[in-house]
């Protein structure tokens, strides 16, 4: 972690990952002071430029799954004590549809001296145990499989995931796995725009940042 020390007092650091394609980022502006870095994963054609910002263009590929990963693999060894991952137009799976109730809340757990522990959730709309989404049958998600190749583990039917993909977690949590973990789900991510993988991805998070996966089951 990249904790500063200023005389006996720490400083917890703290990094926002946004992934996008065509949305309008710019609302990122108003959480500058919250944050000690800004990444904005750009996958759209358009060329964005934000003085406040890195961005970063990627291929197309993987939706925001890839986008997470890779970031992860870019600053395993650099982040900071926390991130915050997020689609770029976070009002789309919540918050009333309204992206100031997002800012507000990214503001209020910003100002904690110890945000969530380990492993936090940024209170998103749900945070709920489900089976497997009915509509996404058709894209065969075999996601008992998958679980139990991932975690050497029985599956358990229904599993704790945050909709919409907004995930506050320190660098502490995203590390106990490993970097080869994260290369390997890369390159099944990497493989089209719309891989089953990155639904896939996208419900097992707090899985895959659970140093004690069991604490889940």
């Amino acid at each position: 972690m990249q904790t500063e020390d200023i005389g006996s007092v720490k400083k917890t650091t703290r990094s926002l990952v946004l992934s996008r394609y065509n949305e309008d980022a710019s609302w990122s502006k108003e959480v500058v002071p919250y944050f000690d870095n800004i990444f904005i994963y750009n996958k759209g054609s358009d060329i964005i430029d934000f003085d406040y910002a890195k961005v970063i263009n990627l291929n197309n590929v993987g939706r925001e799954s890839q986008t997470y990963v890779q970031f992860i693999i870019d600053n395993y060894d650099t982040m900071t004590d926390y991130v915050l991952f997020s689609q770029a137009r976070p009002e789309d799976r919540g918050w009333d549809k309204d992206i100031n109730k997002f800012i507000a809340n990214i503001k209020k757990v910003s100002c904690c001296s110890e945000p969530f522990g380990a492993l936090g959730w940024l209170n998103v709309e749900t945070l709920e145990s489900q089976e497997p989404i009915e509509e996404h049958k058709f894209q065969e998600m075999k996601y008992k499989d998958e679980f139990e190749s991932l975690f050497n583990a029985v599956y358990p039917k229904a599993i704790p995931y945050s909709s919409g993909a907004t995930i506050w977690v320190s660098s502490e949590n995203i590390k106990s796995r490993s970097l080869k973990f994260y290369c390997h789900l890369n390159e099944r991510l990497n493989k089209d725009i719309h891989p089953p993988m990155a639904w896939i991805v996208e419900r097992f998070w707090a899985l895959i940042f659970s140093p004690n996966i069991s604490s889940w089951l």
